[in-house]
């Protein structure tokens, strides 16, 4: 039986959500849902689960077994206009409550249902992470990720990238790439305009980011720049400058990173010194697993190096939001 991987996201009894009254979770023994959760009839004993809540990954765990409960009391609340049970609560804003099809209200419909009620044991099993590990590194192994879900599928990457430790399960392997290639290539200038496609709400569309990753690791070879992590599915292709349009899928303005840190760069908890190619951190990461990459360099084939004009950019804004001592 295939064994899936879960975010499961702890609300307790403040749950900023709508649609339920909190749960009795106790994050390092059990998590309790029911079933007016999306995906509840999904999740397995045996399947890995990540347990998260709003800011922080609070550890890892094998489910042991799942205990039902039938025909127990709930209140549910949904939108007065459209009935969804997908709000959240505003703490500065009146109307209090907004839903995702962007209603606003003060008081939401109340109902009282009978569930059966569910609870995933994993005690014996559970591993817990650093302090204050930050959610987005999980951002990129999301499975058709909604932000109001309490139950989400995601890719099992997060185990060998984030927890390679925990259960060492087994995956493709890339042989490197050794030599440069020689290119002739037009210097690499960073983009002024957005001229990205947007969907709605203003997702930003990035065509070609495949060809943007085989691209780098062609030239590159196929390792995380930083860690020397050769499985495949684990690197990514990092814009050094964010991606604002096609000119950006520029081999000069790309590196390889392990997917968790291409996280961490993506939100500026990572910095590359211009020079040097030296790792600086934020500070919040400094009594973190990822202290150890602190003052190491990134490794490039000798033919092709980053643009120093994109580096620089991007190391300006790191220092612009992180207070980091640099040596003197």
């Amino acid at each position: 039986m295939e064994q899936r991987l879960w975010i499961l996201k702890s609300k307790g009894n403040k749950s900023a959500f709508g649609g339920n009254a909190g749960y009795a979770d106790e994050l390092e023994s059990h998590y309790v849902y029911n079933t007016t959760v999306k995906n509840h009839d999904k999740i397995k004993p045996g399947d890995f689960i990540v347990i998260v809540d709003k800011k922080y990954i609070k550890g890892i765990a094998t489910i042991e077994e799942i205990n039902v409960t039938s025909d127990i009391p709930k209140k549910r609340y949904r939108c007065p206009e459209c009935g969804t049970q997908e709000h959240y609560t505003r703490k500065s804003v009146s109307p209090k409550y907004k839903c995702r099809k962007k209603h606003e209200f003060n008081v939401p419909d109340e109902e009282d249902i009978m569930v059966d009620e569910f609870k995933a044991i994993y005690s014996s099993t559970f591993i817990k992470s650093e302090p204050k590990t930050s959610v987005k590194l999980l951002d990129n192994y999301y499975i058709n990720r909604n932000i109001y879900y309490s139950i989400q599928q995601a890719k099992t990457d997060i185990i060998r990238d984030i927890y390679p430790n925990a259960f060492k399960p087994g995956g493709l392997h890339m042989t490197k790439t050794t030599s440069a290639v020689k290119i002739n290539i037009s210097p690499y200038i960073p983009s002024v305009t957005d001229s990205r496609e947007y969907r709605t709400l203003k997702s930003a569309v990035r065509p070609k980011q495949d060809k943007f990753r085989s691209e780098l690791i062609k030239f590159y070879g196929a390792q995380c720049m930083l860690t020397g992590c050769d499985v495949l599915t684990a690197i990514e292709a990092s814009h050094i400058c964010p991606y604002k349009g096609e000119k950006d899928n520029h081999i000069e303005n790309g590196i390889l990173l392990r997917r968790d840190l291409h996280s961490l760069y993506d939100a500026d908890l990572i910095g590359i010194h211009p020079d040097t190619l030296e790792i600086f951190l934020d500070p919040s990461l400094n009594n973190t697993s990822y202290a150890q990459y602190a003052g190491k360099s990134l490794k490039f084939a000798a033919v092709i190096k980053p643009s120093q004009n994109a580096l620089n950019i991007r190391w300006q804004a790191f220092l612009e939001k992180n207070q980091v001592l640099l040596p003197a």
